[in-house]
């Protein structure tokens, strides 16, 4: 299944939990929001654009890519900024302070999120702020499109090869990385800098 096709929209519908929104409101958001830079944002692999819109409502100049276009439509449907684009080769004349992947680097290859890493340059203002949100073990397995396990040494030898340096790593939303193993909503977040 492809992540761009209309089955893994539907597929991921059907999995969100009732009370998603407020989870996210009040536990995820709230966290990314206070470690991003002062400036604007790009939400990389965007969804169905519910950060986009907290962003927007805390007055953040932001913008969103996807490419799956039914991700692009509900997001043009509650009003926010977001056009398709893939994350492997998106670059734009504008560069952002913040990019943002939230649980979108475990979908690809190791040699895509080579490839992510080497783009990075292309979206990101010098000194700007890479946040990627990762699913622990138990939320890796849950998602057969997920290809690659992201961990603390994988980020930290491609943050070496790219120039970027990890200046902080976050579990969410327990403090405790091995929640993980057991807790499918446990992720980790990863906040780079580029040195440049």
């Amino acid at each position: 299944m492809k992540t761009s096709s209309q089955k893994y929209t539907k597929l991921l519908k059907q999995r969100y939990l009732p009370g998603r929104s407020v989870y996210l409101k009040y536990f995820v958001y709230p966290r990314i929001l206070k470690r991003l830079k002062k400036g604007n944002l790009i939400d990389m692999g965007c969804g169905f654009g519910d950060f986009l819109k907290y962003l927007s409502n805390h007055g953040i100049d932001c913008f969103g890519i996807d490419s799956n276009i039914f991700h692009i439509e509900s997001c043009n449907d509650i009003g926010v900024n977001s056009q398709m684009g893939n994350i492997l080769y998106f670059s734009e004349k504008k560069k952002f302070d913040n990019a943002v992947l939230d649980n979108v680097l475990e979908h690809l290859s190791l040699t895509e999120i080579d490839q992510f890493f080497s783009n990075i340059k292309n979206v990101l203002a010098p000194k700007g702020r890479l946040i990627l949100i990762v699913p622990g073990l138990k939320g890796q397995s849950r998602d057969p499109t997920h290809k690659t396990y992201i961990n603390k040494n994988l980020i930290e030898r491609f943050a070496l090869k790219y120039q970027m340096q990890v200046v902080e790593i976050v579990n969410l939303p327990a403090p405790f990385e091995f929640i993980g193993k057991y807790f499918y909503l446990q992720m980790r977040m990863f906040c780079l800098n580029l040195k440049k």
